[in-house]
């Protein structure tokens, strides 16, 4: 009986602490859940305007985010992912201009507002526009590495890289290899939060004619519109500023798709 007893007793104790580690595990889980989804920053006014339709360019939020030129039937498309818990309504202004410009640009919402937690959803809208010759994908800090990595993954479709304020995710080396990918590297001298080191280390895995540009002044949160982020440098040019040195590398790329 006083074995018993000391197995019971045993069997209890581990009771509680599987019990213990479960409820640990579901707090962490929710706790990770929540901070995910909240977004970082609210959607600045010139993000708001950009979401509406204009004589050029014709909105569409039902699916995606996306932006088409009305006056030209576009062959090349863009596809973007956004940052690390960043709306993808953030980046209207610049998927607006492009469109402007007479190409189509989409803005992908992504799961929990991380997108490498699913690289993948830019397939569903690739098949959703067959009219599209080729795609070009980019993507903003985290989003970058997503875009990086599906440019790895999907070489007969994606003919051009932009990363924006990032580099291109771990185990993506062979786009060294990728020499049909247009790629370019946009960086601001004034981001705290992406290394300059690490940026131009990261252009030996990439492509040969890799571009690389940087822009004098700018900082991380100014490739989108949803206010400053914590622990970023001061920007010295304004968001406008940075937006048009952003718009013309990402045109360079899309130009150099089209020509291809």
């Amino acid at each position: 009986m006083s074995q018993l007893l000391k197995t019971l007793s045993a069997i209890r104790w581990w009771v509680w602490i599987i019990i213990g580690l479960s409820s640990l595990f579901v707090v962490t889980a929710i706790s990770f859940v929540v901070w995910a989804s909240t977004p970082q920053g609210d959607l600045m006014p010139e993000a708001i305007a950009a979401l509406e339709s204009s004589a050029l360019v014709t909105v569409d939020q039902s699916q995606w985010v996306v932006f088409e030129p009305n006056d030209s039937d576009p062959t090349v498309g863009f596809l973007f992912y956004p940052g690390g818990r960043i709306q993808p309504e953030a980046y209207a202004p610049l998927g607006h201009a492009i469109a402007e410009a007479g190409h189509l640009a989409i803005i992908i919402p992504v799961p929990m507002q991380l997108a490498i937690i699913d690289i993948e959803v830019a397939t569903p809208v690739v098949a959703a526009y067959p009219e599209i010759d080729a795609w070009v994908v980019g993507g903003h800090s985290l989003g970058g590495l997503a875009a990086s990595s599906y440019a790895l993954r999907h070489p007969d479709t994606i003919e051009g890289l932009v990363l924006l304020a990032s580099v291109p995710a771990p185990g993506t080396e062979a786009l060294v290899d990728y020499g049909h990918l247009a790629t370019t590297i946009i960086v601001g001298t004034n981001d705290l939060l992406v290394s300059q080191d690490e940026v131009e280390t990261s252009l030996s895995n990439l492509p040969e004619n890799t571009r690389f540009i940087e822009i004098e002044g700018g900082n991380h949160a100014q490739f989108g519109w949803y206010g400053d982020q914590p622990d970023d440098g001061e920007a010295t040019i304004s968001r406008e500023v940075q937006l048009a040195q952003v718009l013309d590398g990402v045109l360079g790329v899309m130009a150099q798709v089209a020509d291809q």
